[in-house]
């Protein structure tokens, strides 16, 4: 398995709660998407564009049938991820 975009040294990778927040914010150029992402480490925003969001979209959806069945993972991010719209 590459786990080439993990820090297996850092022990502030380990599972733990996080938060995932969506929202729209209104800018010159058009609606555009925020992508707010909060653990006991970080907090990391992200804007994002359609295609941009397509792309996210898509990205996860593969991750999401790659670890569909095993439980800790599933468990995980049934319980810890909150969504809302802006």
């Amino acid at each position: 398995m590459d786990k080439s975009f993990t820090d297996a040294g850092n022990p502030l990778l380990a599972p733990g709660p996080s938060q995932l927040d969506l929202g729209t914010v209104d800018s010159p150029q058009g609606k555009i998407g925020i992508a707010t992402i909060r653990t006991a480490s970080t907090t990391l925003t992200v804007v994002l564009n359609g295609p941009e969001l397509d792309k996210w979209a898509e990205l996860f959806g593969q991750l999401a049938k790659e670890v569909k069945g095993t439980g800790l993972v599933t468990a995980t991010v049934a319980e810890t991820m909150h969504l809302s719209k802006g």
